[in-house]
């Protein structure tokens, strides 16, 4: 399976920071001249969660934030993505817990075995963004698990989460598929750029009332991590104007284990208390 994705960047209008991020753009149907859809982006410096409305015209991507529609918003042109994952195959782990932690655990041995001084930077680097792949993969398992055990939290993903509201079924589509609503879900979900934080934390959010993380300090460097995979991923290190992200090396790859394991250990936590408190019989949560 493949989808279509544009590099985006703005100027933040709240901070100032320069907004950088992979969206997906959706495809033109037959017969229709351009496609639009929303998605949700973060900054990584104030951490403010905007609303991104997005057209594609033949591959030409124009994008604006409804909030703030004097705000200037770079697009490139469309390209075609492989996907990893074949959605429609894909199972879940049964401990997402146990794989994030053994990735973890693999990656700092790599790290500590030590290699020549010229390659060090390439492999922090490499560890750095496959702890992020790591995290993505755990938030993306756990959310799925989590509400395959829960009614009530599904209920709630379904009736608040606006890009399922605007999901039309037919009734053949019903009557052939009694889980056609928990797949729609969860393909929507695994549809989800993972490593768009501020969208992640609003998904749990919506679902089971909490926030992914318990440390504004742990958020804030975690934030601040999600254009340096950008540039990791795409540009091989170098940010939009060459310049080399130094910042990643021994001490930052430590940092990052250490902050993803206080976002696993604190979402661990708190999907346990939901499960002991049995809150789909008592009044845990906030009545829809």
């Amino acid at each position: 399976m493949a989808h279509l994705e544009s590099e985006i960047n703005f100027k933040c209008p709240d901070c100032g920071a320069i907004v950088v991020d992979d969206v997906t753009v959706q495809e033109e149907e037959i017969g229709q001249y351009s496609s639009v859809n929303e998605t949700d982006i973060a900054c990584e410096q104030c951490r403010r969660v905007f609303l991104l409305n997005i057209t594609n015209s033949g591959g030409l991507v124009h994008a604006n934030l409804p909030e703030s529609p004097g705000v200037i918003i770079n697009t490139s042109r469309c390209v075609i993505v492989d996907d990893i994952l074949d959605h429609r195959n894909y199972e879940i782990s049964s401990s997402p817990e146990d794989e994030l932690r053994y990735a973890l655990m693999e990656i700092r041995n790599v790290v500590t075995a030590g290699t020549d001084s010229l390659y060090e930077p390439t492999l922090h680097r490499m560890a750095f963004v496959q702890q992020f792949s790591a995290l993505e993969a755990f938030l993306c398992d756990t959310l799925i698990k989590s509400l395959r055990n829960s009614s009530y939290a599904l209920e709630r993903m379904i009736r608040i989460n606006k890009d399922l509201k605007r999901i039309s079924l037919t009734l053949d589509e019903v009557h052939n598929n009694p889980g056609i609503v928990t797949d729609s879900v969860e393909s929507l979900i695994r549809g989800e750029a993972f490593h768009n934080l501020g969208k992640v934390e609003l998904l749990f959010d919506i679902a089971f009332q909490f926030k992914i993380f318990s440390d504004k300090d742990v958020k804030a460097r975690l934030f601040s991590a999600i254009p340096v995979r950008h540039d990791c991923v795409h540009r091989n290190g170098k940010r939009i104007d060459g310049s080399l992200r130094e910042e990643v090396n021994h001490a930052y790859v430590w940092q990052m284990e250490y902050d993803i394991i206080s976002v696993l250990n604190h979402t661990v936590f708190e999907i346990s208390r939901r499960k002991i408190s049995k809150f789909e019989n008592d009044d845990f949560y906030i009545p829809l």
